[in-house]
């Protein structure tokens, strides 16, 4: 049996769920959608989820999409990931962070934030192409 932990859901419009799963081992950690229109509860409520590869190894903290199709999501290391299909699959971003990110939120498809330990704060205007660091005021 596989042991999983919710870390975090980001719900769009009520009608999609994106749920970032920690699965132990060394198997990658998954991206779990569901298409329900219950937001009430942590099941599918009758609507059907479906397991995708993230393709990395370090735990996700953090998802956010800004329709559907477009989201990200981050994790140890400053990994972030980005996905243009709705999650069937995932492309790696170069953070230039090796931070924990502990979550990310976009505004657009192309102007988004990532926060992590130590005050990182990360700002990007090219959907994740490259990111900038902003001055937080955090001293580690």
């Amino acid at each position: 049996m596989i042991m999983r932990k919710i870390l975090a859901i980001f719900l769009l419009l009520g009608l999609l769920a994106s749920v970032v799963l920690l699965t132990e081992g060394c198997d990658p950690y998954q991206i779990t959608t569901t298409t329900t229109t219950s937001t009430t509860t942590t099941t599918a409520a009758g609507g059907s989820w479906t397991s995708q590869t993230s393709g990395v190894y370090v735990y996700l903290f953090g998802v956010d999409f800004v329709d559907s199709n477009v989201g990200w999501a981050v994790g140890n290391d400053g990994v972030t990931i980005k996905t243009t299909d709705g999650g069937t699959t995932w492309e790696v971003q170069t953070s230039g962070t090796l931070n924990y990110l502990n979550d990310v939120q976009f505004i657009s498809s192309t102007e988004g934030w990532s926060v992590g330990s130590g005050g990182v704060i990360l700002k990007t205007t090219n959907g994740g192409t490259n990111w900038s660091a902003q001055i937080s005021g955090v001293i580690k």
